[in-house]
């Protein structure tokens, strides 16, 4: 684990930072450009190259934001400043932003305060447009407003995506804030859903665009850290939370992070699910300008708005909390699921996936919501049946190998 050539940019004043960026960052596109191009082919940069790539991002993203008028806002403090850097076992949730503006997010993500003279609530590390290069806002030394479950051991993406979507009595496609422009209406035709997804009978789908610089970005991520990243940890926001509907049943989430990890050196573009994707009716995306004209009110996103806070102020629900390996591990050992390591490595997943399948043995009568997925991976599900194991041990001393 190494932060030595990676920049926390949000901890320096904001009169030098943009003085970095006005001096630095036209330079810092270009050689971002160069090394995303080379992640995008399959080549493996060192963790020096990828830290130093992410810190040009960083910088040709606040470009963008300064271009955008929105400098006086950050590099943004709506964040728990270095919170990531003493967790060994990072994990990742995607989320889709319920907006289809990347700049409203942007915006919404930023120090600018509310009505009540208070941050917004809410912030990411990345940000994915339906089309172009990601924006990186904060850096990887801290953690972002995006989940209070994950705040504080987690890396966030936005991805730009109206989720769900319906006809009003015009007959007109509309999502939460307003109707949805006819050009984006074009490109990304909204998908019927079978079985209706929570509530859901229509959902805007991804572009391709998205699909590979999501597998990019976490290329890069990984390269930058790779002792911290693993397949097991990658989950998406309804992992935490049953009220999200991010990312939904369009996102290819297996396939993305099968991109980047049991694929992570092949080129993104002949990943046979990328080709499908390529195949696919939305596969020839024309530039969409219209809709960067609207701003949304995200107070009332049910992604982020102020009534569905995501910072540590949100009440957490108990049977959404997940242990961590420190946590789990004597809990585990004591019910004789034995790891020989503290950290979420094959032995690990091995103690897990043997009291899972224990789990679902003893108890016959379970539920089919309370059945686990023996995989290996300490979900919410996961914790929720451990902790009610060691109950039962501790009071009844049942046997549960």
């Amino acid at each position: 684990m190494s932060y030595q050539f990676l920049v926390n940019y949000n901890q320096l004043p904001p009169k030098e930072f943009w003085t970095l960026v006005k001096a630095n960052g036209k330079a810092a596109k270009e050689m971002f450009l160069a090394d995303w191009a080379a992640i995008g082919d399959g080549k493996v940069l060192s963790e020096k190259q990828a830290q130093k790539a992410l810190n040009n991002l960083f910088l040709y993203s606040h470009q963008r934001i300064m271009e955008k008028g929105l400098d006086k806002f950050f590099p943004t403090q709506q964040m728990y400043l270095g919170a990531l850097g003493p967790v060994e076992d990072l994990w990742w949730v995607d989320h889709f932003t319920a907006g289809i503006n990347a700049w409203s997010t942007v915006n919404w993500f930023s120090s600018r305060r509310n009505a009540n003279n208070k941050y917004n609530g809410a912030s990411t590390h990345f940000v994915q447009d339906y089309h172009g290069d990601p924006l990186y806002l904060i850096a990887l030394h801290n953690g972002a407003w995006h989940e209070p479950r994950k705040n504080k051991d987690s890396i966030a993406i936005e991805m730009v995506n109206a989720g769900k979507m319906f006809r009003d009595a015009k007959n007109e496609w509309r999502y939460w804030a307003n109707a949805v422009p006819q050009n984006l209406i074009d490109e990304l035709p909204p998908v019927a859903l079978t079985p209706h997804y929570k509530g859901a009978e229509y959902m805007q789908p991804f572009t391709l665009d998205q699909v590979v610089n999501n597998i990019k970005i976490k290329r890069l991520v990984k390269m930058a850290l790779s002792s911290r990243m693993s397949p097991l940890r990658m989950s998406q926001h309804s992992d935490w939370r049953d009220g999200k509907s991010d990312m939904g049943p369009l996102w290819p989430f297996a396939d993305c992070n099968g991109g980047v990890f049991s694929e992570g050196t092949f080129p993104v573009a002949q990943l046979s699910f990328v080709q499908d994707f390529e195949n696919s009716p939305i596969s020839k995306p024309e530039t969409i300008l219209a809709h960067h004209g609207i701003i949304e009110e995200n107070s009332e996103s049910p992604e982020y708005g102020v009534n569905t806070p995501t910072n540590n102020d949100d009440e957490l629900d108990s049977h959404k909390h997940v242990l961590s390996v420190v946590e789990a591990k004597p809990h585990l050992d004591k019910l004789g699921f034995t790891s020989t390591s503290k950290a979420y490595d094959a032995s690990f997943k091995q103690a897990v996936s043997m009291f899972q399948a224990s789990w679902n043995h003893k108890k016959m009568d379970l539920h089919p919501e309370e059945v686990l997925v023996v995989d290996g991976i300490l979900g919410p599900k996961t914790t929720t049946a451990l902790l009610t194991a060691i109950k039962q041990f501790d009071i009844d001393n049942i046997n549960w190998r």
